[in-house]
């Protein structure tokens, strides 16, 4: 029987730094798909629908660079209309979910942190769909936004290798503008939802996007020790 070929896309939210004024969270998600293409041409009707509006109107500040959609950047009037769409997708996300104070001094280091970070999610993501011997005939295809700082991308290659090459499974990555896929700007949304709900209390997006979750990961669940406290906000 021919294997499945699924698709996962790969976003994070949060800062990367430590310390008493950065995020208090880190976030990192994935959506996993059969279908890659469901949702593009309604994404992109949508961006050229807004592109023909009134820029003023939706408080988009630079419309000639709107390439496409980033939750963090987005007006809210804007994620409303995007978070709409995604609502009607089909796939199933994943995500870690770190209290960033919690981490040990050693990882805190770029490498390590994510390493961790990285294998968390691609364990919670296998778990889920399927046993190790279901998944020998599939292919895995694992795009992520292209990362800016290198130790990230070596980290990230890292953290699936260790997981992907004990299960003997088949995969690709790809590491690609986050505007040149319209998946890989779900993986965004559905990344900054969950952020919110945590960073903020904020759980308003994160409602929209719940009914997508089979995994939302503490992974530092069981730990105690803060090794730093955050400044009052």
């Amino acid at each position: 029987m021919a294997g499945r070929n699924i698709y996962i896309f790969i976003d994070e939210s949060g800062t990367f730094d430590f310390g008493p004024n950065d995020t208090k969270y880190f976030i990192l998600a994935a959506v996993a798909t059969e279908d890659p293409s469901q949702g593009c041409l309604p994404l992109l009707a949508l961006r050229h629908d807004i592109l023909r509006r009134d820029p003023a109107t939706l408080r988009i500040t630079r419309p000639h660079q709107f390439a496409g959609f980033h939750c963090t950047e987005d007006p809210q009037a804007v994620r409303d209309e995007v978070f709409d769409l995604i609502s009607a997708l089909q796939f199933n996300a994943y995500s870690v979910v770190v209290q960033k104070n919690k981490t040990h001094p050693k990882r805190q280091e770029r490498r390590a942190f994510y390493g961790l970070v990285f294998r968390g999610l691609a364990l919670g993501i296998l778990r889920r769909i399927g046993k190790a011997d279901e998944l020998r005939d599939d292919t895995l295809h694992i795009f992520a936004a292209s990362f800016e700082l290198r130790g990230k991308k070596d980290a990230f290659i890292a953290g699936l290798k260790s997981v992907l090459a004990d299960e003997n499974i088949k995969y690709f990555l790809h590491f690609h503008p986050a505007n040149s896929h319209h998946m890989l700007q779900v993986s965004d949304y559905i990344a900054w939802a969950i952020f919110r709900k945590y960073e903020r209390g904020d759980d308003r997006s994160y409602k929209l996007i719940s009914n997508k979750l089979r995994s939302e990961f503490p992974l530092f669940r069981y730990g105690t020790t803060e090794f730093y406290q955050y400044a009052c906000t």
